[in-house]
């Protein structure tokens, strides 16, 4: 995800556009996945610091959160054209432009690291 940007608006929350229930789905509709995808890392911490290790549970887990964040990725990048769809070329240009911004703004930080 991840990847993620969690906590930190988004171009399409600085818009001021609201999509749920615009999804088939949604976010409630991933948050089934995403608790999946959290006992996975839990069964597999258990696997790593218990005293049972199973290398094919662990193999059977690894394929489980593939899976998951495979499901969560299609959900996302869905949401996010459905999103785009509704609205108005002046609100893409505007989408287009702050993802340019954060995608500088990642770099820069890249870059900063690589200074270090």
């Amino acid at each position: 995800m991840s990847s993620s940007s969690e906590g930190k608006p988004g171009a399409f929350s600085t818009l001021s556009i609201g999509v749920g229930g615009m999804v088939g789905g949604g976010i409630t509709g991933t948050e089934n996945v995403r608790q999946k995808l959290l006992d996975s890392r839990k069964a597999m911490r258990s696997l790593v610091t218990g005293s049972d290790y199973i290398i094919e549970k662990v193999r059977e887990l690894a394929d489980q959160q593939a899976s998951h964040r495979e499901e969560l990725t299609v959900a996302r990048i869905d949401t996010m054209h459905q999103t785009l769809q509704v609205l108005t070329s002046e609100q893409q240009a505007k989408v287009a432009m702050l993802r340019e911004q954060r995608m500088k703004g990642k770099k820069a930080m890249m870059d900063e690291r690589q200074d270090d």
